[in-house]
């Protein structure tokens, strides 16, 4: 099986898209093996060809046990054929064709289907004349085996055997040893002992029982034993016979396996119940090795697989490692109430499994249906007349393991069934596809469900509309595979078009190449069996960014990781810089397939520490990467590591969420308890958890993707040689980084593909791996000292993992702020990032418990946790698995502080309750009553005043925006309430636009709030008229989310409905003039503070006015009649000088009220009335 060398060991099957070869092939059989090396998965047709006519057409659809056994990949690659039936057949429909094989030799060909391609040599010459007329049955076979003695072998002659079986085919082939010749051996039962076949002496055929045969040779070493009847040991020719598993002459010619130990089975059935059928199997002389094992139901093979099960019962009675169990599900065809033979076999020798034949029935009286998943919860049904089902124990198996409970209590319409409702626990929400089994109490399969699982709950339609327009990876939408599949085609079609520019063309071929190569990734491909294209990076001559990639041998490995780098776009420019570390393998040529990298070698092997200083020694960008060739990176990797040092202060190093391979978390930064042991937080866990996807300052971060600045990369003197040739450098980095006032931050925004243990190694006691334990000393000895407040190993890991934390805050809202939207919105960031400033870690829940897209995204960029559907119910669920870890609890909006007040005080009962007014709700109403004379909008105003009045008195402290409601909220509850300031916060903008560049007036608003609506009706009705005769041309442009449909009664030339504008700027930057004219509402108007603080000047009415502090005339004109509205709006838009006095005015006072400094005072003076951050 030579050409499945991989090309690290074959270049010259790098550029072939098929690999294959005829193994064997005589007059009556042939068998052979073939791969798609571009697509590795794709099953092939190959069609026999005699003198150019295709005779039959037949699939590549067998496992080779010798090619698992050196690839680790269990795919189907193998194909056999029996030429002498096929043939047969053949010349029944052709019987013209006995005329052309019986004249001569033929040519014979083995060719993939719908392509040009043979496999193995073009032609073979066989001699098939007699062939055309003769027919083998087992019959005659066994007829012949009573007749014919083997006595009359002479045991000089040379001797070539072929083996072949039923089952996969078993055999070995010897050349040129010291026994008779013996061709075309056919199995004739299902144990090997009962092998038998053809042996030719001298040109007469003889017909023999391997068994006989075994008697016949007594030479050694040449000749070959069967003990237990199980396996022929070629040891002088370095074959081996697998039986079910014809070895490849191929692969033993060219040395690539070692011949193993013959098989010592022990294994054993332990269980058929439920469905299903479990056991365990090993093979003591490879107990590495993952059994083959077979599932024969009433006699016919129903089922193959592998026993590869973990079982803790096998590791304590040391059966091997303990993933040797196996469990097979029970065909549909055993769910007839019909009793059932079951028997499991291995496939090694084609034994049974103790205790041999089974019998199975099911009970047929139970009918069931499984709903599937719904939400967070695996729904169904089932029924019986006697005993009733009502209360049954429901169990949700995953493979072996129960992965839920629950009962069937629901009652239906008929009164023999109940409905079950399983909650599935969040793990499991991981956007891949899970196969459940749900039994009842008896173990009885009630059916099963194969479905994936969302990690986001958020109704897609409801994602796409409210999500804010940016959806990453499985969220984009339902259909996306197929999206994805139309993309990835077009990029084909593309790369081939000759009508579009050559250069453009080249580089999208590039760009699906390496696409195709990342999609059969290097785990999951059988070693060298794919096509592997030229790979060029562009030339940069100032990059932002220096990647350098240490390899040492594993070229594969190496050009994967590559790859990606060309697949996945970014944003910033980067180098790329390998440091070949004394490889003795294809990365010696790796500028045949690679161009534009920076390439240098060592000439000796120097260890990862070293090849990585000596890349960044010649490093050109900005910053620096530290990448491990083992890895694959994905779409704005580099971006999202680099916006950290942009968006947060003092950042010395970022590190990437490290994920497997199979999609389960590796690492989401690191621990280092007080003992200076390290610890990969989140290691198998689920990637989506919230737990795991928040910006947060970390102990360490793994160097398998790590990005600092290049100057302080420099400043560092890189990785320390005293942890050469490599471990504990990156961790020892982390600490010296932090040394110097600098923070270590994980993103997981960066998210990257890790196959750990490819570069190095698993094992911790041989190979560099080594070095982990030998280096630990010497990191402690340095940073112990550094680690004395981080946690005892493994105690409170959830607390531990955050770093530079003083107090913990769970903030609860109605919903995820969307601060584009609203002014609310806004404020709520504002405030996180106030009490982020004072130390605190926060953790956010809405109250809909809905993942929003964009905007959960920048929360969780913000470095705060967000907790969402499905991985928590509600907040009160949060609250009772977490609430004694919060310090503090704060919650915006009575209607959701009402329902959670109690449940603080019993979970979280050290936790002070901050309670955010954001407006007062019933001095709104009340003024809303008053201007429309509205009694049953008083008559709810009370209701409201009473609930809102009554939170206030519940809580520790309650915050209010402006002095306004501070007085009466103090005015109705006395002094039963702490009532504090609650700060807003705008960022004045240095530059803005100029008096001329602008036009036009303009308001902004969320029309989800009735008092926006009733301002711009109002300002269109009564303001307009009177605006369009002295400012004739002059546009009312109406800007905000949700804007109603009796807008479309305002419009005119001059009013315009802009709508919902992503950036506020695009409003504040382009108007003359904004305009507030509210007549009802509460609280801070949000609005007219932006408007302060981009210099706009505003005409507002005194309810917008109300607690912002303006002084009518200087920062803002404040006016109540139509009249009075048109002259300032006059005024300021045609008086250039007043425009600018106001606007001037109008920055400062923003820049001094409303500045981030300044609203960090009064949230501390706020918070310190309830003993909370007492120090500033």
């Amino acid at each position: 099986m030579s050409e499945l060398k991989f090309a690290a060991n074959n270049p010259k099957n790098r550029n072939k898209k098929y690999s294959g070869n005829i193994d064997d092939i005589n007059e009556e059989y042939l068998s052979g093996w073939v791969v798609n090396n571009k697509f590795p998965d794709e099953r092939l047709r190959l069609e026999l060809l005699i003198n150019g006519q295709v005779i039959v057409g037949f699939d590549v659809d067998q496992l080779r046990p010798d090619i698992v056994q050196q690839t680790g990949v269990d795919q189907l690659y193998g194909f056999s054929l029996n030429i002498t039936e096929s043939l047969n057949a053949y010349l029944a429909e052709h019987p013209e064709f006995v005329e052309i094989i019986s004249s001569e030799k033929v040519e014979v060909a083995v060719r993939i289907a719908d392509t040009d391609t043979f496999v193995g040599p073009s032609t073979y010459k066989l001699d098939l004349r007699d062939m055309a007329q003769r027919e083998i049955s087992t019959t005659s076979k066994q007829d012949a085996l009573e007749e014919n003695m083997p006595n009359m072998v002479k045991p000089t002659d040379d001797v070539d055997i072929d083996l072949h079986g039923s089952a996969g085919a078993v055999g070995v082939i010897m050349d040129a040893i010291e026994l008779p010749s013996a061709t075309g051996l056919e199995r004739a039962g299902t144990d090997i002992h009962e092998l038998s076949g053809t042996v030719s002496v001298g040109g007469s055929a003889e017909v023999v029982a391997v068994t006989d045969l075994t008697n016949l040779i007594k030479s050694e070493p040449a000749g070959f034993s069967m003990p237990n009847n199980e396996v022929i040991d070629l040891s002088t020719q370095k074959q081996v016979a697998m039986p079910h598993g014809k070895v490849s002459s191929s692969l033993a010619k060219e040395n690539l396996i070692s011949p193993p130990e013959p098989p010592l089975i022990e294994g054993n059935v332990d269980m058929v119940r439920g469905g299903m059928a479990y056991g365990w199997v090993w093979n003591k002389n490879g107990p590495d090795q993952h059994v083959p094992v077979e599932l024969w139901v009433d006699g016919a093979l129903m089922g193959l697989g592998f026993a590869n099960q973990e079982r803790p019962d096998l590791v304590e009675v040391q059966v091997g490692k303990g993933d040797h169990g196996f469990s097979f599900e029970l065909p549909s065809e055993c769910r007839d109430g019909k009793i059932h033979t079951i028997v499991i076999k291995e496939s090694l020798t084609g034994s049974e499994l103790s205790p041999g034949a089974l019998e199975y029935e099911l009970d047929m009286t139970l009918r069931s249906w499984i709903d599937g998943v719904h939400g967070a919860s695996l729904t169904g049904w089932l029924a019986r007349e006697y005993p009733s089902v009502f209360g049954v124990d429901i169990t949700v198996w995953e493979g072996r393991d129960i992965v839920a409970q629950g009962r069937a209590d629901q009652p239906m319409e008929d009164p023999d069934a109940a409905r079950f409702n399983i909650p599935l626990p969040s793990r499991l929400f991981d956007s891949r596809v899970h196969h459940f089994i749900v039994k009842d109490e008896n173990d009885d399969i009630l059916g099963e469900c194969v479905q994936a699982l969302p990690y986001i709950l958020t109704p897609e339609d409801a994602l796409l509309k409210y999500g804010g327009g940016h959806l990453r990876g499985q969220l984009i939408a339902t259909n996306a595979a197929k999206r994805y599949e139309s993309l990835r085609y077009q990029f084909f079609l593309l790369g081939q078009d000759s009508s579009i520019d050559p250069a453009l063309r080249k580089r999208l071929g590039q760009i699906y190449d390496a696409h195709e190569h990342v999609l059969h990734a290097v785990m999951q491909t059988p070693k060298g069996a794919r096509y592997l294209p030229s790979l060029v990076f562009p030339e940069i001559d100032n990059p932002d960014v220096s990647i350098v990639i240490p390899v040492h041998n594993k070229f594969e490995v190496t050009y994967n990781c590559l790859a990606s780098l060309i697949l996945s776009p970014n944003k910033v420019s980067f180098e790329v810089i390998v440091v070949d570390d004394g490889s003795q393998d294809e990365t010696l040529n790796i500028n045949s397939l690679v161009s534009g990298i920076t390439l240098l070698r060592n000439e000796s092997a120097q260890g990862f520490v070293r090849s990585s200083n000596r890349g960044g020694s010649v490093a050109r960008g900005r910053y620096i990467v530290m990448l491990n060739n083992d890895t694959e990176v994905g779409a704005r990797w580099l971006d999202e590591m680099l916006s950290i040092f942009h968006e947060q202060q003092r950042v010395g190093m970022v590190g990437a969420k490290l994920v497997y391979p199979n999609g389960t978390l590796q690492e989401a930064g690191g621990v280092v308890w007080n003992t200076g042991d390290p610890w990969n937080y989140g290691r198998g866990a689920n990637p989506y958890d919230p737990r795991y996807n928040y910006v947060r300052d970390v102990d360490y971060l793994s160097g398998a993707c790590i990005m600092l600045p290049k100057s302080l990369w420099d400043e560092l003197d890189g990785f320390d040689i005293m942890f050469a040739p490599a471990y504990f450098e990156d961790t020892d980095l982390a600490f010296r980084v932090r040394a110097k006032g600098l923070r270590t931050v994980y993103t997981p925004f960066c998210e990257i593909i890790h196959y750990e243990g490819v570069s190095s190694g698993t094992s911790t006691s041989s190979g560099m791996k080594r070095y982990q334990e030998i280096n630990r000393p010497k990191f402690k000895k340095r940073h112990v000292p550094a680690c004395y407040y981080n946690g005892m190993v493994g105690v409170d890991v959830e607390l531990n993992k955050d770093r530079n934390i003083r107090y913990r805050v769970l903030v609860i809202d109605a919903t995820t702020p969307t601060p584009d939207k609203d002014a609310g919105s806004y404020a709520a960031i504002q405030e996180m990032r106030l009490l982020q400033s004072f130390g605190c870690k926060l953790t956010f829940i809405p109250e809909n418990m809905a993942y929003l897209g964009r905007y959960t995204e920048e929360l969780q960029r913000m470095g705060v946790e967000c907790v969402y559907a499905p991985f928590a119910t509600s907040p009160l669920e949060l609250l009772k698995t977490r609430g004694r870890e919060f310090d503090l609890v704060y919650i915006t909006r009575y209607t959701v502080a009402e329902k959670y007040i109690e449940s603080i005080r019993e979970y979280a009962p050290a936790a002070r309750i901050a309670f955010n007014n954001a407006d007062l709700h019933f001095l709104r109403e009340l003024r809303l009553a008053i201007a429309n004379h509205d009694q049953n909008i008083m008559s709810q105003a009370l209701r409201t005043r009473d609930a809102e009045l009554a939170v206030m008195r519940q809580v520790d402290l309650t915050l209010s925006y402006n002095e306004v409601e501070h007085a009466v909220i103090l005015s109705h509850n006395l002094d039963s309430s702490q009532v504090a300031k609650c700060p807003w916060v705008v960022d004045v903008p240095e530059n803005i636009p100029e008096f001329g560049h602008r036009s036009d007036i303009a308001f902004l608003g969320g029309y989800g709030h009735p008092p926006n609506i009733e301002a711009v009706e109002t300002f269109v009705h009564e303001v307009m008229p009177l605006l369009r005769k002295r400012l004739p041309g002059v546009c009312f442009r109406i800007y905000g989310s949700n804007p109603p449909k009796s807008f479309d009664a305002l419009k005119a030339d001059d009013v315009i409905v802009e709508g919902w504008v992503e950036d506020v700027a695009e409003v504040y930057n382009t108007c003359r003039v904004f305009v507030a004219p509210l007549k009802t509402g509460a609280g801070l108007k949000g609005k007219v503070v932006g408007a302060l603080a981009y210099g706009v000047p505003s005409v507002i009415s005194p309810v917008a006015a109300e607690g912002i502090g303006l002084r009518d005339g200087l920062e803002a004109r404040i006016v109540a009649k139509s009249e009075a509205w048109v002259d300032a709006i006059a005024e300021l838009y045609e008086d250039e000088a007043k425009w600018l006095a106001c606007s001037e005015a109008a920055r400062k006072f923003a820049s001094f009220e409303y500045s981030f400094e300044q609203a960090r005072v009064l949230m501390g003076e706020a918070l310190a009335q309830v003993g909370i951050f007492a120090e500033q």
